[in-house]
């Protein structure tokens, strides 16, 4: 970002505004490794960043797994991160598949689960009930809906999660 924009409009125009890196490299094998990591790596601290925007500016509404779709959708493409000629529905499909990353993340210690910047939890249905059972050993009702999210949490580490429509389980 110190870099200063390109001076050609059209490159000046797209994401990071026309900068390049260069990098150099003693071997073949770690040249060819280092671009897609960089791109990979910095690909999701950018869609981290936009998912953090929308999850901080809608916290107080504890918004669900669709309700951030449309926001983040939206940031993304004034950030030019998303193209707008797309459609909707393709990028939609794509933050969903960010936000499902994110859900599932492997890399925990960065994720913003992870780093406490947000937290994935189970939203406990209204009406639901307390089995006496946990009552009876002394369980308050909060102390066994937090007991059911710790387990259940589990249960998303291990993947074992319902995919939303539009997001490929086989897209690395």
């Amino acid at each position: 970002q110190a870099l200063p924009p390109s001076s050609d409009p059209a490159a000046a125009a797209k994401i990071g505004h026309g900068r390049k890196l260069l990098s150099f490299s003693d071997s073949r094998q770690d040249a060819a490794f280092f671009a897609p990591y960089l791109d990979r790596t910095y690909s999701r601290a950018v869609e981290r960043r936009l998912i953090w925007e929308v999850v901080a500016r809608l916290a107080s509404d504890h918004p669900r797994f669709e309700d951030l779709v449309i926001p983040i959708r939206k940031a993304a493409e004034r950030a030019q991160v998303l193209d707008e000629d797309d459609g909707a529905k393709r990028n939609a499909d794509r933050v969903r598949a960010w936000l499902m990353r994110e859900v599932l993340a492997v890399d925990r210690r960065q994720s913003l689960d992870g780093v406490g910047l947000a937290e994935i939890t189970l939203a406990i249905p209204n009406g639901c009930q307390v089995p006496p059972a946990l009552t009876d050993l002394g369980f308050t009702e909060s102390e066994v809906f937090d007991l059911i999210r710790v387990l259940l949490d589990t249960v998303r580490m291990r993947a074992a999660v319902h995919l939303p429509e539009g997001v490929d389980i086989t897209d690395q």
